[in-house]
This record gives C-alpha cells, sequence and structure tokens, in this order.
C-alpha cells in the first residue's frame, strides 16, 4: 500500500492512500506540539466500501506511527459507528507496541489550541 500526502487548507495533512486496485482509503491528521511531547491528532479517517474489513484502516494508522515512532496517535471526535474500528485499531497499535491516547473531543481541541495560543502569546510579549 502506498501514499501520496499533501496539506489540507485547514494547516493539516491528508495522506491518500492506494493499491493495486486503486484508493482503498484516506486519512486527515496534524501533526500537534502543544504538550511536552509530539501528538498524531486523528481528524478524519475513511476506508473506501471495498477495503473495508479488511484491516486497511489499521494500516494507515501503523503506517503514521511508524513514520512519527516518538509520538502519541489520539482520534478526534469519534462518531457512533467508529468506536468499534477505533477501539480495535487502539488495542492492536498498543499491543504492537505504539502510543496511543483516548479520544479528544472538538472542544476539548479548542481549548487546548486556545491555552497554548495564551502562553505563547504571553512568553513572546513580557
Amino acid at each position: 500500500m502506498r501514499y501520496k500526502e499533501e496539506n489540507t487548507h485547514s494547516g493539516g495533512l491528508k495522506r491518500q492512500y492506494e493499491d493495486e486496485t486503486g484508493q482503498v482509503g484516506s486519512v486527515i491528521f496534524c501533526i500537534d506540539n502543544i504538550r511536552e511531547y509530539q501528538r498524531i491528532i486523528i481528524d478524519h479517517i475513511e476506508v473506501e466500501f471495498q477495503s473495508r474489513r479488511k484491516k486497511v484502516g489499521t494500516l494507515m494508522l501503523l503506517g503514521l506511527c511508524r513514520d512519527y515512532p516518538n509520538s502519541v496517535l489520539v482520534p478526534n471526535n469519534i462518531k457512533g459507528s467508529a468506536q468499534s474500528f477505533w477501539l480495535n485499531a487502539l488495542a492492536f497499535l498498543e499491543k504492537n507496541g505504539f502510543k496511543v491516547e483516548k479520544e479528544i473531543s472538538f472542544s476539548e481541541r479548542a481549548e487546548e489550541i486556545v491555552k497554548d495560543d495564551a502562553a505563547r502569546f504571553w512568553k513572546e510579549n513580557t
């Protein structure tokens, strides 16, 4: 499975994955350095219908963890039926030695960004 990576209009990154049959899925994420350690925040993951139930989503996340080996993978705002996917994918990654955290909501993420911006402003202007 190979991917193409591009910047998104919101400042994140998008990887589109394909195999010999064509596109199999995509993941939108950002690399976050707000905390004292680096996080990979997963904003959206999508697997093409014909590729579901083939572990493609988990493989895309595994690729990110390998590309950013000292980072912690964090899902952002998990929706209904995706709960079981995330439960299994995070358990697999953690079992294989990668760092994961529980889901972060949109409001928690926004609060972190505001606090970080305020701290940076204070540091730069005092």
